[in-house]
């Protein structure tokens, strides 16, 4: 959360997780990461801050520019679709529904248990087709999902 009073910005600490490979236990593991972040407050901070290096100073720009683009290019990419990891949040749960999970017969792993996987997640999808309602819950979760900043993911305010 952040407090502003006349000339200052505070941020509360928050923490970032990140999923690492741990090398001494060679096994996947989450860690956190505490930090603070108060935004410039203006042109002469900023540049204060990059070290009055000018090369920095771009770099950090740029890379604010390119986000921007992006996050519109992928606005308009979305416009008539959804993002694909919210669609199979979607899907994941009706996979166990008798009516979807009786088309999987074979053994797990083999190729044809693969292409009977391919066949429920179309008899999903169709299902979800030929609901509206349906297809306007997973239209509003790709929506949120598009609003929410993806730097900040898996952040939290430090308590």
């Amino acid at each position: 959360m952040t407090r502003k009073t006349k000339g200052e910005t505070n941020m509360a600490p928050a923490t970032k997780s990140y999923t690492i490979f741990d090398l001494d236990n060679m096994e996947s593991k989450k860690v956190e990461v505490s930090y603070e972040f108060n935004p410039a407050e203006n042109y002469a901070d900023a540049v204060t801050r990059a070290g009055s290096d000018e090369t920095k100073l771009l770099k950090f720009v740029n890379a604010g520019l390119k986000r921007e683009v992006l996050a519109v290019a992928k606005k308009t990419a979305m416009a008539s679709g959804a993002s694909k990891a919210i669609v199979f949040k979607f899907v994941a749960p009706f996979r166990m529904s008798p009516q979807f999970s009786s088309l999987i017969t074979a053994a797990d792993g083999t190729p044809e248990a693969r292409e009977q996987r391919k066949k429920q997640t179309k008899a999903i999808l169709d299902y979800f087709k030929s609901n509206a309602g349906f297809v306007q819950m997973i239209r509003d979760a790709s929506e949120a999902a598009e609003d929410s900043d993806d730097e900040t993911e898996g952040e939290t305010d430090a308590e």
